[in-house]
């Protein structure tokens, strides 16, 4: 029996989540954040050591697809630029898909790999980069929606910290009909993704 609190908690999560995307995609850029902020309800919300993600508590058997998988030459070239840009200001690459038209990524995931654990996707890589000022990393999923969570959508930090300065040195074009920093089209991205991947987990097993 699945706690009814957590349940209701889940629905309301998943509805926000829709209307924030519906928001976005009508131009509305700003509603990222309440994108993050949901993300990281459903899949890290730890504190203190204790993960009360829902998606934990709730379906801790769901799997998830990971990240189209870059090449591993042409990664190994990325992270040698990266360790020494010489010359070149910035590097970015994300493993992701972009569309031809005006909306920028198109997707962040490849469907065709085996699923795996949320524990799992978390971690996988969706960005490489490096800024201007020689800020370089690896960007995970989990750091990607903590970080805009936690220093964009919850609060008002006063500086940005690595991710957020990473993936924010490079743009894409967005639904606004100008470009956006990258990590707006990231999380929105996942946040499209991972609202139909448990709405179809609820319904393959309810």
């Amino acid at each position: 029996m699945r706690d009814e609190k957590l349940v209701k908690d889940l629905k309301d999560t998943l509805s926000l989540l829709e209307d924030y995307l519906r928001l976005y995609w009508e131009g509305k850029e700003y509603h990222y954040q309440g994108v993050a902020v949901q993300l990281r309800k459903l899949c890290c919300d730890t504190q203190r050591g204790q993960d009360n993600s829902l998606l934990v508590q709730l379906y801790p058997e769901i799997t998830f697809h990971p990240c189209n998988e870059p090449d591993s030459e042409w990664l190994k070239e990325l992270r040698e630029k990266i360790a020494n840009p010489g010359k070149s200001r910035v590097i970015f690459a994300s493993p992701v898909v972009f569309s031809t038209d005006s909306i920028g990524i198109a997707s962040v995931v490849d469907e065709e790999l085996k699923p795996i654990r949320l524990s799992e996707w978390l971690d996988e890589m969706i960005h490489y980069g490096t800024t201007l000022d020689g800020q370089s990393g690896e960007i995970t999923i989990r750091s990607l929606i903590r970080s805009i969570a936690d220093k964009v959508g919850a609060h008002a930090d006063k500086n940005y910290d690595e991710v957020l300065n990473i993936t924010g040195t490079t743009s894409s074009p967005g639904p606004a009909q100008e470009y956006e920093k990258t990590y707006i089209g990231l999380v929105t991205r996942l946040g499209e993704y991972v609202l139909r991947r448990v709405r179809e987990h609820i319904k393959q097993i309810e």
